[in-house]
């Protein structure tokens, strides 16, 4: 009878805990700080997991007069961010302008970091993390925008508290989490047209890490490498 006892009390324990969320496929602890030792490419954040921030800069000889922070190659040319002016911008490979924003003018934060930055079918989805403790800016940072660069118009913002350090941007859908020291940790998937939160996964910490491989989204945090099954998002 105990032993029934114990066995009910842990599904229940298994199904409050992932309740309206992610039920991970495996769950292993972390091994180190290196991306292959979990077989996966580190595209998605190049400067290393330990850091609370994307930061990834390749661009062609003819641009090397910029100093962002961020150089991703999209439609179009190279999006940049530089974190220090919140500008972002877009231009093309012979570095001719064909947009340029301050996110600041976007957001509701009082203050922010952008950690992360991404351009999609003409759209900018930026976050802007809380830069520390979240209750010391009231829990209110660390929002997802959508924003029309070209219109220089909100398209969406999500709720406080859903991203800080790297999301991903998919066809359907954005993957996000928010976690910090002594904060509860969730993993969020949100829907790309509305900035709505579709389901809330808890983790044991922070992520500091996503990358999709097929159908299965791969977190790391600071202890645990998790994998989960996100094909009926894709």
């Amino acid at each position: 009878m105990k032993t029934m006892f114990t066995i009910l009390a842990a599904l229940l324990f298994s199904s409050a805990l992932y309740s309206g969320g992610l039920k991970p496929i495996s769950v292993e602890k972390l091994r180190g700080d290196e991306y292959a030792l979990y077989d996966l490419s580190g595209d998605n954040k190049p400067n290393g997991m330990i850091y609370r921030f994307r930061q990834a800069v390749e661009i062609p000889p003819a641009l090397a007069k910029y100093r962002p922070d961020i150089a991703d190659s999209v439609d179009g040319g190279y999006l940049m961010l530089e974190r220090e002016s919140n500008a972002a911008y877009l231009v093309g490979e012979n570095g001719e302008f064909k947009w340029e924003i301050n996110l600041a003018k976007f957001v509701m934060e009082g203050s922010m970091e952008v950690q992360d930055i991404r351009y999609d079918g003409g759209i900018l989805y930026f976050n802007a993390a809380c830069q520390s403790y979240g209750k010391d800016q009231g829990w209110q940072c660390s929002s997802l925008y959508a924003v029309d660069p070209t219109a220089k118009e909100t398209l969406w913002k999500s709720r406080y508290l859903v991203s800080n350090n790297i999301f991903l941007v998919l066809d359907r859908v954005i993957v996000a989490g928010y976690g910090f020291t002594s904060e509860p940790d969730y993993l969020y998937i949100i829907d790309k047209k509305n900035g709505k939160v579709l389901t809330k996964t808890k983790l044991d910490s922070a992520h500091s890490y996503l990358e999709l491989k097929g159908r299965y989204l791969h977190v790391l945090t600071y202890s645990k490498h998790y994998v989960f099954d996100i094909g009926r998002y894709l």
